[in-house]
């Protein structure tokens, strides 16, 4: 589909109209629809959604974290989380986002969120963002070990693309 909200839209729809559609998946379009804006719409397919599907927790997830109500998010990352059904890149992006929910001002879990970005970080260690967000957030600690921290920075950019060290420079500044 791209990242054309029109294609997707469309997609959704035949999905959602098709005889295997699921809860996860009434839930993933409403989350895609409030983002676009189009709340009422988004409402109409959180109806009547079973809080007891992996799927629909792990979509009700972003559907709160969108919204900053990160306590309800992290509540709803929680329940996905402890299903055994949910699959291993839903797992990882269900740890990744309730890590940075942890790590948001109104929570301030920040070892949790630790935690959480190194899980995720395990889960997918191709992948450089749940790392250099671990250790942005270590820097954040009493007595961080920098060096550790400074090692999987190290780690993570040896093989990333130039808009990655631009972006990893920006918040090793902030910081």
């Amino acid at each position: 589909i791209g990242d054309s909200p029109e294609r997707t839209r469309v997609v959704l729809q035949l999905l959602l109209r098709s005889p295997g559609a699921t809860s996860g998946d009434r839930a993933m379009a409403a989350v895609f629809f409030r983002r676009m804006g189009a709340e009422a719409e988004a409402r109409t397919y959180r109806e009547a959604l079973p809080e007891d599907d992996a799927m629909v927790a792990y979509w009700t997830g972003f559907w709160f974290q969108s919204a900053q109500q990160h306590h309800a998010a992290i509540r709803a990352f929680d329940r996905a989380l402890a299903s055994r059904e949910l699959s291993d890149e839903h797992r990882y992006f269900a740890l990744l986002h309730r890590g940075w929910c942890l790590s948001c001002p109104d929570v301030s879990r920040l070892r949790a969120a630790q935690d959480d970005l190194l899980q995720a970080g395990a889960l997918r260690p191709e992948h450089g963002t749940a790392r250099l967000l671990w250790a942005a957030l270590h820097c954040l600690d009493e007595e961080p070990d920098l060096e550790r921290a400074v090692a999987e920075v190290t780690t993570v950019l040896a093989n990333a693309e130039p808009w990655l060290h631009v972006l990893t420079a920006r918040v090793l500044q902030a910081l």
